[in-house]
C-alpha cells in the first residue's frame, strides 16, 4: 500500500486525502491544532499534531516508510515571518533525507510570478517571494521533488462567489484570472505521486476570462446579486502550464465558468 504524508492537512489536504483513500492509499495528515484530530480520524486519515517549529527525529517519526511527502504550508508574510518560514522549510528539507523519502511535493503558488506579464515554467520568475527560496530547498536532494504552483484555488466549500461578496464594486475588471479547481489540482497531485515527477508544474486552467466576466457570474450564481467591476488597476498577468500541455493533461471542463456548477 502506498503511504502518503500531507504536512499541513488543510482544505486542499482534506480534499486530496479523500481522493487518495478511495484509491486504497494510506494517508497521514498533520495539523497544528489538536482539536482538529477527530476530524481527520473520522475521515480515516492517520492524524498527527505537528508544527514546523518543533522538528526532530521524534516529532517527524510518522514519516517512516512514507513513499511521498506533500508539504502544503502557506507562508505568513508579515514582519519577520518569512525568515522564520524559510528557516523551518530548510530544516524540514534536510530532515526528509534522514527518513529516506523518495519523493516530495511542495505546494507553492503562482504568486511567485510578477503581477504583469506572460509566464510559464520555462520563464524565470523575478520576484523575491519567500516561496521561491523555499522551493530551492527541496531541489537537488536525494529525493525527487514536484513543485506545484497553483493559481487561485476554488471548489466545493470554496465558492469563488464568496471571494467578492463584501463589496458591490471592485477594480481590475479587465485583469485575466489564473485559477484552478480543486478537482484538477488533485489530479495533478496524483499524477505527480504516481510518476514521482521531478520538476515544476504551473497548476492553472488554460482558460483566462477577465476578472469581471468570471466573478460577476460567480457572485450571481451563488447569491443572485450583481457586482460591478471597473477597469481601473487592471493587470495583464497570465500564467500558463507548458508542462501540463506536454503531459497531455485533461481538465474537467474547457471553460472556467463551467466549474461553477461543481462548487
Amino acid at each position: 500500500m502506498n503511504r502518503i504524508a500531507i504536512i499541513g492537512c488543510g482544505w486542499l489536504g482534506m480534499e486530496l486525502s479523500t481522493y487518495l483513500l478511495e484509491r486504497d492509499y494510506s494517508v497521514i495528515g498533520t495539523v497544528t491544532d489538536a482539536t482538529k484530530l477527530p476530524l481527520l480520524f473520522k475521515k480515516n486519515i492517520i492524524p498527527h499534531v505537528f508544527s514546523t517549529e518543533h522538528q526532530s527525529l521524534k516529532t517527524l517519526s510518522f514519516l517512516t516508510d512514507c513513499d511521498t511527502v506533500i508539504i502544503s504550508i502557506p507562508p505568513k508574510l508579515k514582519n519577520n515571518a518569512p525568515k522564520v518560514f524559510l528557516s523551518r522549510m530548510k530544516h524540514l528539507s534536510e530532515m526528509l533525507i534522514t527518513f529516506n523519502i523518495s519523493h516530495t511535493i511542495f505546494i507553492s503558488s503562482t504568486s511567485v510570478y510578477p503581477n504583469s506579464g506572460y509566464f510559464s515554467e520555462s520563464r524565470t520568475s523575478i520576484t523575491n517571494h519567500p516561496l521561491l527560496t523555499a522551493e530551492d530547498f527541496f531541489k537537488d536532494k536525494p529525493f525527487s521533488t514536484t513543485i506545484i504552483r497553483p493559481g487561485g484555488l476554488f471548489g466545493p466549500k470554496r465558492h469563488p462567489g464568496n471571494f467578492m461578496k463584501r463589496k458591490e464594486q471592485y477594480m481590475g475588471g479587465l485583469s485575466p484570472i489564473n485559477l484552478i479547481h480543486s478537482a484538477d489540482l488533485i489530479k495533478i497531485c496524483v499524477y505527480a505521486i504516481e510518476n514521482k515527477y521531478n520538476g515544476i508544474i504551473n497548476a492553472v486552467h488554460p482558460d483566462h476570462p477577465t476578472r469581471s466576466e468570471f466573478y460577476s457570474r460567480a457572485v450571481e450564481s451563488l447569491s443572485g446579486k450583481k457586482v460591478i467591476f471597473t477597469d481601473e488597476n487592471s493587470k495583464s498577468k497570465i500564467v500558463k502550464s507548458e508542462q501540463l500541455a506536454k503531459l497531455g493533461f485533461s481538465f474537467k471542463h474547457n471553460k472556467l465558468i463551467d466549474y461553477l456548477q461543481d462548487c
